[in-house]
């Protein structure tokens, strides 16, 4: 590379052709070299090659300012880790990505201690998308997630569609332990400090309750997402539905939970089909009445007072009534019915429910 002082005097032609190709090198290559050029002018740009910074004459052609650091797509400057004390700004507003932790900070001054920390860009308790989906006895799929962590300390942002198994342990799979049957598996999204090196775990653990999960080695940030699935007697994920912008979770088939007649309150328990994080059952009521007399069924909430009548008729009238309810459980996943005369035989099956005790 070249400098030039742009000022070409009489000379021969050989020599006039030399220093003209001297002066457009270095006009093309922004005069770069390791020092400034020797007769700046305002306004000129010189790649300083020394400290790999495009720096700009200012317009009186008294200083050079600093534009960017060479060889970056754009002007956003890299480091490892918390660059206060080791990193000297361009110039104020500069911007800087700490490529350890995933964030921005921003230069308030020109000294190297006045990186300042960008705050996140997403709100207090933020979740979007994660939208599961069966695959096959050992995996689901969730959809691309983004939350803060329950903390509110950190973005954890999942752009991709990821496969995530019961068949392994850590990032992606199970967080201790091995498949096991008749168990709930409660889904959350983890990341290292930052928001780097993000997926998701599968845990027995349901942290709403208390307990901690246990996270893969150097992770250190999580948040439980609204979504469990419960698998069967050979540790088979049950098949589901999952409607994520309700937070309801919908079974391919009819669970039946109960078929009685009982003229008190009984009680129901949906635990086997409802997780602790879910309060809410989505019911299908089944009632036929073998007498020639109107009578009633009600179902309610265990320890509630009011009750919900889902219907009243007699043998004449067709004899079978169905209805879709749902219906809040106590906090023990029970409800409870009874009907007005033993002539009445209840069916009540559960087909999903609505995730409630998630933020």
């Amino acid at each position: 590379m070249t400098q030039h002082d742009f000022n070409i005097s009489n000379q021969s032609f050989p020599s006039f052709r030399i220093d003209l190709n001297n002066a457009l090198e270095s006009l093309a290559s922004l005069s770069a070299g390791a020092v400034a050029p020797s007769n700046p002018f305002p306004n000129q740009l010189w790649a300083d090659t020394s400290n790999s910074i495009l720096k700009r004459r200012n317009s009186s052609n008294t200083e050079w300012l600093n534009i960017s650091r060479l060889d970056q797509e754009i002007n956003l400057n890299n480091y490892s880790g918390n660059p206060n004390g080791s990193v000297i700004p361009l110039a104020k507003g500069e911007l800087l990505l700490d490529k350890l932790n995933n964030c921005l900070y921003f230069a308030e001054g020109i000294n190297n201690n006045n990186w300042v920390k960008l705050k996140s860009s997403l709100p207090l308790n933020y979740r979007k998308g994660g939208k599961c989906k069966y695959i096959n006895n050992n995996s689901i799929l969730v959809e691309a997630f983004e939350c803060r962590s329950s903390d509110n300390t950190t973005d954890i942002l999942i752009k991709e569609n990821t496969n995530v198994s019961l068949n392994y342990n850590g990032l992606n799979g199970l967080d201790a332990g091995v498949k096991a049957p008749y168990t709930w598996y409660y889904l959350y999204a983890i990341s290292k400090e930052g928001g780097i090196d993000k997926g998701f775990i599968l845990s027995k653990i349901n942290e709403n309750k208390g307990q901690t999960i246990t996270l893969p080695e150097t992770y250190n940030k999580k948040r439980q997402l609204p979504f469990a699935f419960r698998t069967d007697i050979n540790g088979n994920i049950i098949n589901f539905f999952h409607d994520y912008l309700r937070d309801e979770i919908l079974y391919y088939g009819q669970n039946y939970i109960t078929n009685g007649n009982s003229t008190v309150y009984a009680d129901i328990d949906c635990c086997s089909y409802m997780p602790e994080i879910a309060r809410i059952g989505k019911f299908k009521i089944e009632a036929t009445n073998s007498a020639d007399s109107y009578y009633s069924m009600f179902v309610k909430t265990k320890g509630f007072i009011e009750e919900t009548s889902v219907f009243r008729g007699k043998n004449n009238n067709s004899g079978r009534w169905y209805i879709d309810l749902d219906l809040l459980t106590d906090e023990n996943q029970i409800i409870q019915y009874k009907v007005e005369n033993s002539s009445i035989s209840a069916n009540i099956a559960i087909l999903g429910f609505k995730i409630t005790e998630i933020i």
